[in-house]
């Protein structure tokens, strides 16, 4: 298994110098640490100024060479504006999301930013990250495995006229006489959705009046 461990950098100004608490010696010691583990390991360091990317790439200290990666990621002053400008980050945003409206593509955005402030930018691992996130209300990050309604709720629900469902990359999204729709804010698999189903098979909604005064809630 290869270990991939990240260091990010909007500095305009970045050398990798070779005193006590530089990137080189931060680098070397997270090389040394991961050695002794005997571990498969990357080491990836990620700026926003692309000239900067090709100089630190170049100048990469021959004692941490093999193991190291200098990547280019562009920085925007907005979640919008990144989305908007960044071709990369909102095709990746798209692998990762449910549905493809532009403000559930944000929300998933501003979840991850929202995560990773959270962690003080340090110290976490993207498996932390990403469950961090899924555990989020209006995340929408795409379920990892299929999943599926209880049967008994789709019995119910494919009995209620004009109104059908559909389970997309494990969240509810419904459509009510082609006029109306929705999709519920977290994954089926969720506590607050498993509440939901149990609602209806209580309630037992024939209507979607009836329907509506639960998945509203």
């Amino acid at each position: 298994m290869l270990h991939s461990y990240y260091q990010l950098k909007t500095n305009a100004i970045l050398s990798w110098g070779n005193t006590l608490g530089s990137l080189f010696f931060n680098f070397k010691m997270q090389k040394k640490q991961e050695e002794y583990a005997k571990k498969k390991f990357q080491l990836n360091l990620v700026v926003s100024n692309r000239q900067l990317c090709k100089s630190l790439e170049t100048a990469i200290p021959k004692e941490i060479k093999k193991n190291t990666f200098v990547h280019y990621f562009p920085y925007f002053s907005s979640i919008t504006q990144q989305i908007a400008q960044d071709s990369l980050f909102r095709q990746e945003l798209h692998e990762i999301c449910a549905v493809t409206d532009t403000d559930k593509i944000e929300a998933l955005a501003k979840c991850f930013l929202g995560a990773w402030v959270a962690c003080a930018q340090q110290y976490i691992n993207i498996s932390t990250l990403i469950n961090d996130v899924r555990n989020m209300g209006y995340s929408y990050i795409k379920s990892a495995v299929p999943l599926y309604l209880n049967p008994l709720v789709h019995k119910i629900l494919s009995a209620i006229p004009n109104f059908t469902y559909e389970i997309k990359n494990g969240y509810f999204t419904w459509e009510y006489r082609k006029s109306d729709s929705g999709i519920f804010r977290n994954m089926i698999d969720s506590r607050d959705f498993r509440n939901i189903e149990q609602d209806i098979m209580a309630q037992s909604p024939s209507t979607f009046e009836d329907l509506e005064k639960i998945i509203s809630l």
